[in-house]
């Protein structure tokens, strides 16, 4: 039978479906199935919102019909609040019929007092409850127009309803939306107040305005505003509203990050200045426009703004004046979409931050079911490197998927950002590409100060013959001149290779950054996310040929990358042979190296040589090596040559459609990633994201 999770909020605009959405994500990192379900909406639509998000993000197979609130009164005024349970029920019970849990998103408290039979309707969440089996998670608004007191008093009425009257099992609530200057006061004295009145809290969340804004599809769906310019940039978030009735000199002085401004049609050089403002590294990124009054440019003006390449500006027009216009847009409830990354991020990571999920799920007697997946590892990756973000330089500053990634990486809080090349270009290409580069720095090393990379280059390099002309010449290069940020401190690691080859991106740290102390080899892995694992193939990169020594080093190193990244290493030594089933000098070679493996940790788990089906799977395992402490379930699979760890992970990767993480460059006293030249947006995101924790690892 599902743990069932029922939540509910003592008003509406409490944050509840946010909520909910945070521990749907939190959940599915615990169990391996869990599911949500929101009986009863409001409106009269098909969809609901809430409920089409949480299902396109956690893919329901089953999608019970919704019930939606008109019904709800239609049903208790005829008497039939037992069939309308029973409905209800039935469509829960088709969803969790294999969920370990399931979390109900209820109605307001508040919501339901919108009816004459008060009693009977704010019942129907009680009723719910008990049906369900479920335990009450209270949800409170914490926002800025409520005080302190309001909170305890709020809380308490509800506490009084909840438990008092109809002896509802509540596990606790939650305090969401509360203004940081008075967050202090509320997560200590209000948390206080209420322990003690019985309550146990589970955390207190800031208000982030973000999530409060609307998006300029929301914008223009309830203005039913005609789209004359701009359809694809609809996602883009107002975060401030304008209206333009003065001069554009005065206009411009209350132009903010993400601004919407709203205008009479006929305002042409109000057009003209928003054109202007995109178009200026001055001014911030505007989030789009409105024309009201069912008025239009002038067509000379029109032509001249379609005329114009890259302004990722949607501009609308509607017939209603600028007053009806604003009310109007005041009066929209902002809902998270699915490709809405930046609120989604930003849920998880208020939840992750703010709320007690441990306790929460101890309380609930969740327990940790789910293995390891590879959407699990990256998203832990993603995670501990925004826990301590790292500055990461990008040699190659103008590279489309670079400019994407970039953009991501910064939303996401992973890194601090820094591009390199040419300044102009960089910026054009961003443009062009609708790329947002807000707090992301770049440099462009042909007209930076190259005085003081250019000496300590030719002090590193100096015995090779290099004259300080020429150590000018070469940090005027953006690799050699990331590289050289790396390291002097100016950064904390180095990501390229999306449009050079791994040569020239290692090359430069071989020579300036330099292995550790103690390794004879630089090396690299990939980290191979497969469907129920995640295991690392090395080296598939960078040394060729290597030597018994080497091939050590390699599996030493490689079982040091697992364990930094919270994979228990186990070494497979791979060859064509098993033990001592075949002779020959491929497999003498790494019959050697497993010997110096041993020698140099004891207590490092590892076998060779080993053919990759008894290093992999079980059940050969049982039949070749019986014996072995790591046959069946390795997690770092060392081949003996480039020629095989470099097909073996590409055949993996296209054939099984696996996601290739890497190579991730290990052996080097601060970490430089290289790319595959085929490598995605994705690929670069989740490398930066290791190369941030390669970087805290020290």
């Amino acid at each position: 039978m599902a743990n069932v999770l029922f939540v509910t909020a003592d008003e509406p605009g409490s944050g509840k479906t946010a909520i909910c959405l945070g521990l749907m994500y939190s959940l599915e990192k615990m169990v391996g199935k869990v599911a949500y379900y929101k009986p009863i909406v409001r409106g009269y639509h098909d969809l609901d919102p809430d409920v089409e998000l949480l299902r396109s993000l956690y893919g329901e197979a089953d999608r019970p019909p919704i019930v939606r609130m008109e019904e709800v009164r239609e049903a208790l005024a005829a008497g039939e609040r037992e069939a309308l349970l029973d409905r209800i029920e039935a469509h829960y019970s088709r969803l969790a019929r294999e969920q370990e849990v399931v979390v109900v998103e209820g109605t307001d408290l508040a919501e339901a007092f919108s009816v004459t039979d008060v009693s009977t309707v704010s019942d129907i969440n009680i009723h719910l409850t008990e049906r369900l089996g479920a335990r009450v998670l209270l949800v409170l608004d914490g926002g800025p127009d409520k005080s302190p007191e309001d909170i305890i008093t709020d809380a308490k009425m509800s506490y009084k309803y909840l438990c008092n009257q109809q002896h509802c099992d509540l596990l606790g609530v939650i305090i969401n939306k509360v203004d940081r200057e008075k967050y202090d006061d509320v997560n200590t004295r209000v948390r206080r107040e209420l322990r003690k009145a019985g309550m146990e809290v589970f955390g207190v969340v800031p208000r982030v305005p973000l999530l409060g804004k609307p998006r300029m599809d929301e914008v223009a769906e309830a203005l039913g505003a005609k789209v004359l310019y701009g359809e694809e940039y609809l996602s883009n978030i107002a975060m401030h509203t304008i209206v333009a009735a003065m001069w554009v000199r005065n206009m411009l002085t209350y132009v903010d990050e993400e601004t919407l401004i709203i205008t009479p049609g006929d305002r042409d050089d109000i057009l003209l200045a928003a054109a202007c403002i995109f178009l200026s590294r001055r001014f911030p990124r505007l989030a789009g426009l409105v024309l009201t009054g069912g008025l239009y440019p002038h067509e000379n003006v029109w032509r001249l703004i379609e005329g114009i390449p890259g302004i990722h500006l949607p501009i609308l027009s509607v017939e209603e004046d600028t007053y009806t216009t604003v009310s109007q847009i005041n009066e929209i409830r902002p809902a998270i979409r699915v490709d809405d990354e930046k609120k989604l991020s930003l849920v998880r990571e208020l939840v992750d931050r703010y709320i007690d999920e441990k306790r929460l799920y101890q309380t609930l007697q969740i327990r940790k079911t789910r293995r390891l997946t590879a959407q699990d590892f990256l998203n832990r990756v993603v995670e501990r490197a925004a826990s301590d973000r790292k500055h990461i330089v990008f040699p190659e500053g103008d590279e489309p998927r670079t400019l994407r990634a970039v953009e991501k990486i910064s939303a996401r809080g992973i890194a601090e950002v820094t591009l390199l090349g040419e300044e102009e270009r960089i910026y054009e290409r961003a443009r062009e590409l609708g790329v947002k580069l807000d707090g992301i720095g770049v440099i462009d090393p042909a007209r930076a100060d190259l005085d003081e990379f250019a000496e300590k280059f030719y002090e590193l390099r100096k015995h090779k013959g290099l004259t300080l002309e020429q150590a000018r010449d070469y940090v005027m290069d953006p690799i050699y001149y990331g590289t050289m940020m790396v390291y002097t401190g100016q950064a904390d690691g180095l990501v390229s290779g999306a449009a050079h080859s791994t040569a020239h991106t290692i090359r430069p740290a071989l020579q300036i950054i330099k292995p550790k102390p103690g390794i004879s080899v630089v090396s690299s892995v990939f980290f191979m996310c497969l469907l129920d694992r995640v295991v690392l193939f090395g080296d598939c990169a960078i040394v060729p040929d290597p030597t018994a020594e080497q091939l050590a080093d390699i599996a030493l190193t490689s079982a040091e990358t697992a364990l930094s990244f919270g994979i228990e290493p186990y070494v497979a030594m791979l060859s064509y042979a098993t033990g001592s089933s075949a002779e020959g000098g491929s497999v003498e070679k790494v019959r050697r190296a497993t010997e110096i493996v041993k020698e140099r940790n004891p207590d490092l788990p590892v076998e060779g040589p080993i053919q990759f089906d008894a290093a992999y799977d079980q059940e050969v395992a049982r039949i070749k090596l019986p014996e072995s402490q790591i046959a069946g379930k390795t997690t770092v699979f060392i081949f003996p040559d480039l020629d095989s760890g470099n097909i073996a992970y590409k055949a993996v990767q296209r054939s099984a459609g696996a996601i290739a993480i890497g190579p991730i460059l290990q052996g080097l006293r601060k970490p430089v990633n290289d790319l595959s030249r085929g490598c995605s947006v994705e690929d670069i995101f989740y490398v930066t994201a290791i190369t941030v924790v390669q970087a805290q690892e020290g």
